[in-house]
């Protein structure tokens, strides 16, 4: 019976020393300190900038879908944006760079000389955004004649980048029944002084994609006659603010409209005709089918009418106005003649 005792009591000793141990070891020191050490490491997390940007900045507003995949209409044109422009002011401004900030092409400059950003060499047609035609910062200072010296922002040529190339897609996606203006490429056009004059040299294609995650860093102001900065680059490309007459549009033969017309004037009206023909697609795309058909007898009575006018007004001058009886005459006469016959 003693050992019996003694068994037991032993027992009941060890069970108890160890749940007085299980008690006594704290159950959330891990979870407490981890907070700690998560907390520090937040405030010394450095935050983005221009130069550094995370994965997630760089595909901040992407999607999986391609709306060129899906793309039932599409429409590519070129235009020229002159930076002389009010409306393009904030394409330009500031012109000379400095550390804290630039205009679109000190940007551009800067990216490029760091290695962040690809560009591709200007060629005459369609622009090449290949891996074969990509343009090294040193080719390309060479080929220039860009004297610039690394970390001096103010030897970048921002001031003499007056003109702009830019490739401006339309296109109609049929299974989101959404019409986009997309900005695809920008080139930078260098202005010079030469032997005969000014000279305007396109330095270099670079994909708008790839520039886009920085022009969203820096806040600009869109307008002159509102100086606060709450807007970006990037608002001002994607709200269209820019204002450039259309060079080029997508065409089987890759003619410009200089090659293609001419004269300035017939220039001018291909390029009204272009911004019609944009502006009549976009419109007519929601319309319902019944005002599309009903519209279209109006319209081509209106265009009747008009060359109807236009050729009596032409035959009008080429009649002598006392050799030649006219013939309507008769006619209304028979009709106000009639009821006395």
């Amino acid at each position: 019976m003693k050992q019996i005792s003694l068994l037991l009591l032993s027992t009941t000793l060890a069970l108890g020393i160890t749940e007085l141990s299980a008690q006594d070891t704290p159950r959330t020191p891990v979870v407490r300190k981890g907070t700690k050490t998560q907390g520090k490491a937040t405030k010394q997390t450095p935050q983005p900038s221009t130069d550094q940007l995370s994965e997630r900045a760089k595909t901040f507003g992407t999607t999986d879908r391609d709306p060129y995949e899906h793309a039932s209409w599409l429409r590519s044109i070129y235009r020229s944006i002159d930076l002389s422009r009010r409306a393009n002011a904030p394409l330009y401004s500031p012109q000379v760079a400095t550390e804290s900030e630039g205009n679109l092409f000190a940007q551009i400059f800067q990216l490029y000389a760091t290695g962040k950003l690809s560009v591709y060499e200007y060629i005459d047609g369609t622009e090449q955004l290949d891996e074969a035609h990509r343009l090294s910062f040193k080719d390309f200072l060479g080929r220039f004649h860009i004297d610039y010296t690394e970390g001096r922002p103010s030897y970048i040529p921002s001031s003499d980048v007056k003109s702009y190339y830019l490739k401006e897609v339309h296109l109609f996606d049929e299974g989101t029944s959404t019409y986009t203006t997309e900005v695809t490429a920008l080139c930078p056009i260098l202005s010079g002084i030469g032997d005969y004059g000014e000279l305007r040299m396109p330095l270099f294609w670079v994909k708008y994609s790839d520039l886009q995650p920085y022009l969203r860093t820096q806040l600009i102001a869109l307008s002159a006659q509102n100086g606060v900065r709450r807007s970006t680059l990037d608002d001002f490309f994607r709200l269209g603010l820019y204002k450039g007459e259309i060079i080029k549009a997508d065409d089987l033969l890759g003619r410009t409209l200089v090659e293609e017309y001419p004269t300035p004037e017939a220039q001018k009206e291909a390029q009204k005709q272009i911004e019609r023909e944009l502006s009549d697609f976009r419109t007519q795309l929601y319309l319902p089918d019944s005002i599309r058909q009903s519209e279209t007898p109006t319209i081509k009575k209106k265009k009747a009418k008009l060359k109807k006018l236009g050729s009596s007004s032409a035959q009008s001058q080429r009649l002598p106005s006392k050799a030649t009886k006219p013939t309507s005459s008769s006619s209304s006469r028979s009709v106000r003649d009639r009821g006395q016959d």
